[in-house]
């Protein structure tokens, strides 16, 4: 019988590969899971082309489009970056049983992750379905 595929966050299983140059890393993640299914490691953001370190990136959410803007300077849009990842990439994943993400990264994280409006204000925490802007 194959082992069970699943999808996992790059820096949970220790690659430096957050927007600090840092990890998230999980022992239960590296150790104990990739003992039982085959990972497989997903980073959109370096995946889709940004460098490490890099800048912070959050969404911003536009009347019913959302961008990903540079948390710091909102003149960095990495929108039209990650779309083009995931447009390439999610129809790859379809042999994956299931996904572990990061709590709260804006690129996989859901249910956690913070969508703002152009003013800065906390519109939702929660895993909210958009379209993105082009």
């Amino acid at each position: 019988m194959l082992p069970i595929s699943i999808g996992i966050s790059r820096c949970l299983i220790g690659d430096a590969v957050r927007y600090d140059g840092t990890d998230k890393y999980s022992k239960l993640c590296r150790s104990q899971l990739s003992a039982n299914f085959d990972l497989n490691s997903i980073c959109p953001e370096v995946e889709s082309g940004l460098s490490i370190p890099r800048e912070p990136i959050e969404l911003i959410q536009y009347s019913n489009k959302l961008k990903v803007l540079g948390r710091d300077d909102s003149s960095i849009d990495v929108t039209g970056q990650l779309l083009n990842f995931l447009n390439h990439k999610v129809p790859l994943l379809t042999l994956l049983s299931g996904f572990i993400l990061t709590p709260r990264s804006p690129s996989c994280g859901l249910n956690t992750v913070v969508i703002k409006s152009p003013e800065g204000q906390v519109l939702s925490k929660a895993r909210m379905v958009y379209s993105f802007a082009h």
